[in-house]
């Protein structure tokens, strides 16, 4: 069977509809078949709603006019009556429908319609007598109030089968970016946050799986907290390519601060002074880039300190500095020989 677009979808939807109103208000139908529709049908209720109230206003008018008011229906009651039933709104009888979705509930697009893959029912309103959902889109952190048909036409309550790979849900109190289907209670992802702390889950162990029986897609502010969480851990997700990636760090640039720490280091040990705890720490920051190498000049700079720190009286073998001197010429005379 050829599947449907929306538009061929809602065109058959108004032709069933026009079709179900004919056998409605047939004086042939019976109440059976009437009921029947009506399960179809909801809609139909609200003629029904206004044709009695139509119809109460009548009898009342009939009785008003004939003078046909007793000790239980006043003249005046009767007037009373046919006033408030006067003016209400039609739209108030006419429109009013019981809503499919109910407050809170997760909903997922049938198929693609350029509006949102998934809205949360935030509640019902009424618009100039109108009933309609207030709604908020998943990703865009914003509302809107739409009409019943588009909704429950478009719609679906969300299920856990809905989600595809790179949705961001929320399982319970946990956070995470979906990646396959392993049953209908459990599920893999690329990664999580649970209060405040990243994970990314091992995808070779199923029992590295989540639990998803609550799903629900995520808030926006669940989505941010994810994100945040993740950049801080040093992981980006590409949501195009459904890949966890791993942040290249910029080296940072030297500042002044740097240039008079170490500054500090080459004055202290061309005095023969141990280094701080400062200093220590700030030579442990230090990053190693593999793209350098020294140049002849710091080479036979440094082979020059070793040197002369080995013409000098005092024993070398037990010379901290000259020691320490002596390894990084080592070192770097392998990387310079790489």
């Amino acid at each position: 069977m050829k599947e449907l677009s929306i538009e061929e979808k809602a065109k058959a939807y108004d032709e069933a509809f026009r079709i179900a109103q004919e056998l409605y208000s047939s004086p042939n139908s019976s109440n059976i078949g009437k009921g029947y529709v009506c399960t179809i049908f909801p809609e139909l209720h609200k003629s029904e709603d206004e044709r009695i109230r139509k119809e109460i206003i009548a009898f009342l008018k009939e009785n008003l006019e004939t003078g046909r008011a007793d000790e239980t229906w006043s003249l005046s009651g009767l007037k009373r009556w046919i006033a408030w039933l006067e003016k209400q709104d039609e739209q108030k009888f006419t429109d009013k429908v019981k809503p499919k979705f109910h407050e809170g509930e997760w909903l997922c697009e049938n198929e693609p319609n350029n509006y949102a893959r998934f809205i949360q029912i935030l509640e019902t309103v009424n618009v100039q007598g109108k009933e309609r959902y207030r709604i908020s889109r998943d990703i865009h952190n914003d509302e809107d109030i739409i009409e019943f048909d588009f909704v429950e036409k478009y719609y679906h309550k969300f299920d856990i089968k809905d989600a595809k790979d790179g949705d961001v849900l929320q399982l319970g109190v946990v956070t995470a970016i979906f990646k396959e289907h392993i049953s209908n209670v459990n599920c893999k992802c690329h990664c999580s946050v649970y209060n405040g702390e990243f994970e990314i889950p091992s995808q070779d162990d199923d029992d590295n799986s989540y639990g998803c029986h609550d799903a629900t897609p995520a808030t926006k502010e669940q989505r941010d907290t994810l994100i945040k969480a993740m950049y801080d851990a040093g992981y980006i997700f590409d949501f195009e390519k459904k890949e966890l990636k791993k942040i290249e760090q910029k080296p940072a640039e030297w500042s002044e601060e740097d240039e008079r720490m170490l500054e500090s280091i080459i004055s202290d040990f061309a005095a023969g002074h141990k280094s701080s705890i400062g200093q220590d720490k700030w030579l442990k920051s230090l990053k190693p880039q593999n793209h350098w190498k020294p140049t002849k000049e710091q080479m036979g700079a440094l082979n020059y300190v070793v040197n002369l720190m080995a013409s000098s009286e005092s024993p070398k073998e037990n010379d901290y500095y000259y020691n320490v001197f002596k390894d990084l010429r080592n070192q770097l005379k392998k990387l310079r020989e790489e």
